[in-house]
Order: C-alpha cells, then sequence, then structure tokens
C-alpha cells in the first residue's frame, strides 16, 4: 500500500465565463449561495479574502434543513484568479479552533484542494483535486473509504453552484 492517499477528483462543465466560476469560489457572497447543503444555509463567520496575500480566510458555519451545523474554513494558500485555487479545509469548533469532523473521529484534520478553471467559448471545466495532508494510516482508510461519498457530496454542491450561476449570468 503507498503512503501517499488516493486523491479525490471530480470534473463538471458549466456554461458560464471561468472568472464568474472563480469569483463563486473565493468570494463569500457567492460562497454563502452554495456551498450549503440543499435547503440549508452558510453563514460568513469571519473572512479575509485579500487577493494580494496568499493564507486568506473565509470562515463558515454550514446549517442543514434540520438545524445542525458544522463550522469550517478555507484557508486560501495558491489565489491565481480566473485559472486556479488552493486552499485547505478544515473543520473548527465553535470558537474557531482547529477541530475533528463532526461526522468521522478518523476523518483528516485537513484536505488541500485544487480547482481549476479552464474556459473554451464561454463553457468553464472545472476541475477538483482534493488531498489529505499529514494524515495517520487510520485518516488516509477513512478518507479512501469515503470517495464515492464525497462525490454524491460535491456533486450537489456543484449541483447547487450551476443553479446559482445560471441565475446570476441570467441577472446580467
Amino acid at each position: 500500500m503507498s503512503d501517499q492517499p488516493k486523491k479525490f477528483t471530480m470534473t463538471r462543465t458549466f456554461h458560464a465565463p471561468r472568472d464568474i466560476l472563480y469569483e463563486a469560489w473565493t468570494e463569500s457572497e457567492h460562497l454563502r449561495h452554495w456551498w450549503a447543503p440543499r435547503e440549508g444555509a452558510v453563514e460568513v463567520k469571519e473572512e479575509d479574502l485579500s487577493k494580494e496575500e496568499s493564507e486568506s480566510e473565509f470562515r463558515y458555519r454550514q446549517t442543514d434543513n434540520k438545524g445542525r451545523s458544522v463550522w469550517g474554513k478555507f484557508n486560501y494558500r495558491e489565489l491565481e484568479g480566473p485559472e486556479k485555487l488552493t486552499y485547505v479545509n478544515s473543520y473548527l469548533d465553535e470558537q474557531g479552533q482547529l477541530t475533528r469532523a463532526p461526522f468521522h473521529d478518523h476523518w483528516p484534520m485537513e484536505v488541500v484542494n485544487t480547482v481549476t478553471f479552464t474556459e473554451k467559448e464561454g463553457v468553464t471545466t472545472l476541475h477538483f483535486e482534493g488531498k489529505p495532508m499529514y494524515v495517520t494510516e487510520e485518516e488516509r482508510n477513512t478518507f479512501e473509504q469515503s470517495l464515492d461519498h464525497m462525490r454524491q457530496g460535491f456533486n450537489g454542491a456543484f449541483d447547487q453552484l450551476e443553479d446559482y450561476i445560471e441565475s446570476i449570468t441570467r441577472k446580467e
């Protein structure tokens, strides 16, 4: 078995320019419309999305339609708009401290994600790649056993992103 965890990858095509998709991933006024469970909500808790600095952050609380909340953070490492962004996603407690994911005791503490945007004739292909950082064997196994579940979750998020992008491009 390799010491390197498997990567989670997804590719999705959107009928929109890549600059709009890039903004949807890096600006809280857009993220709050699609980065939540369907019929749920995202509350922006804190943001520092300075495009000039690496280490920009987006802290949020997701609440599902049953009132259950989870706190999280995107720690942006690379912002190369509108082509690429890299961020570390982690879970937080209510005080903003790094904590274990509420859904599994052995979920990796941090997952680095890279999103690339390639546009051709107004259609953008989004490629998403996620990989856990600094993991134990148990955390790696948990991540790898969850790939199908992650695909379902991200498909739902990307469906919401697509709906949101369609709603804002119709207004323009």
